[in-house]
């Protein structure tokens, strides 16, 4: 299984699939300073990403994303495998999902 996921393939999960898991794991800090989120997404602390993944079933499918797909929803997908779940990471995070939704907001 690949590491990330593209933008329109998680859309397109989303768009058939509403109940898929999808976690902002951005810092607090990005958070605070920008609390927009992919729709239906939760945030969770990716300090305490331990701690959390308990509430996951082992094999439960999960994307996660951060400001730009870097090194902290990497390391957030890292930490979840090691626990079992099957996680991904959205390529260019947070900033290339706003960058799409833009686009489709203008397409109409």
């Amino acid at each position: 299984m690949k590491n990330d996921i593209d933008v329109l393939t998680l859309a397109d999960q989303i768009k058939t699939t509403p109940d898929r898991a999808v976690y902002d794991v951005r810092m607090r800090a990005d958070l605070l300073a920008n609390p927009q989120r992919i729709p239906g997404a939760q945030w969770r602390d990716p300090e305490q990403v331990d701690r959390w993944a308990a509430e996951f079933s082992r094999g439960q499918a999960v994307v996660v994303y951060d400001l730009t797909g870097g090194p902290v929803s990497q390391t957030v997908t890292k930490r979840l495998r090691q626990n079992g779940i099957q996680a991904r990471y959205l390529a260019g995070g947070l900033a290339a999902w706003l960058t799409w939704a833009a686009f489709q907001a203008r397409q109409g």
